[in-house]
């Protein structure tokens, strides 16, 4: 294969995915194929890629469909090749990226250090269930599982009106099978690990420090962390960032902890009924301690 010891990041669609993507692509030895697993092999009427549906032709299903909670069995080894060299392809875009051409801040990629990077990938909701297809692709992937307290991660799906926020029971029956998945792939691959989106807020560094050691990536290589600029919810409920938009931008250790608004999942669980927290938790009581999370 091309690529040789990926990173597979299995997160919840705006459960802090964006952050711990931004903390791997801070180290010079890792790149990612600038969009998410499932944007660069969409099969969606509105944004039809065709790699998408070439994958979907070889093996005679779709695999990269997000609201798909089932399990994806390996594909065959011509298709894993195509998946490896497409991924392989769009790491090259690295090096004519405005932001991401940069490995360090003020120092650009040279094409051989992009050939040679680690790739990262980003597989959100469903995708989460493609483990068993990457690992068979890449038997070296370490992979990091990322989970979120579930009632700010509800207000963020019902605001914005996803699939899995149609109703309280859909919602709590999508952070079950995710969470579930996650635990099983944990005792099932040895090289799979589980994060809270909370501690990469309120310990971003020793998060970093661990998240290195599990991928054993040298911490001492970086100085500043690379982040994109996304809006967070403020106490009044309002979205806003002072920078600009989906920019990335770099910050030093003591201005990242400036940064990272620690207070998030507070702003957008003040937003919900006391009614909808309470049969969350009531509705979650049981896989919730599974992953280190209580009453809110």
């Amino acid at each position: 294969m091309l690529n040789t010891s990926p990173i597979v990041l299995n997160c919840f669609s705006r459960g802090g995915s964006n952050i711990l993507w931004n903390y791997f692509l801070s180290h010079p030895d890792v790149c990612h194929p600038i969009e998410e697993t499932l944007q660069i092999f969409s099969t969606s009427i509105k944004v039809p890629r065709s790699e998408g549906f070439k994958v979907a032709w070889m093996e005679k299903r779709f695999l990269f469909n997000q609201w798909n909670f089932n399990n994806r069995m390996p594909v065959s080894s011509k298709t894993a090749k195509y998946i490896d060299d497409v991924l392989y392809k769009r790491k090259l875009g690295n090096l004519f990226d405005q932001d991401m051409k940069y490995k360090l801040e003020n120092k650009l990629y040279t094409k051989n250090e992009v050939e040679k990077s680690r790739l990262v990938l980003k597989n959100n909701n469903g995708l989460t269930f493609c483990s068993n297809l990457f690992l068979k692709i890449f038997p070296d992937t370490t992979f990091i599982g990322l989970v979120r307290h579930p009632i700010a991660l509800y207000e963020s799906h019902k605001r914005r009106k996803t699939p899995v926020a149609e109703s309280l029971n859909t919602f709590t029956n999508y952070y079950k099978k995710m969470v579930e998945k996650m635990l099983n792939d944990k005792e099932s691959i040895p090289n799979y690990h589980i994060i809270k989106f909370e501690e990469l807020l309120t310990s971003p560094i020793e998060s970093i420090k661990k998240l290195y050691g599990w991928a054993q990536l040298e911490f001492s290589m970086i100085r500043k962390i690379r982040l994109k600029a996304k809006p967070s919810m403020n106490e009044d409920g309002v979205h806003l960032t002072l920078l600009k938009e989906n920019k990335h931008y770099w910050f030093s250790f003591v201005e990242l902890g400036e940064y990272l608004d620690t207070d998030v999942n507070k702003h957008q669980v003040s937003r919900l009924e006391q009614i909808e927290k309470e049969s969350l938790i009531k509705s979650l009581r049981e896989v919730m301690p599974k992953i280190g999370y209580h009453d809110f």
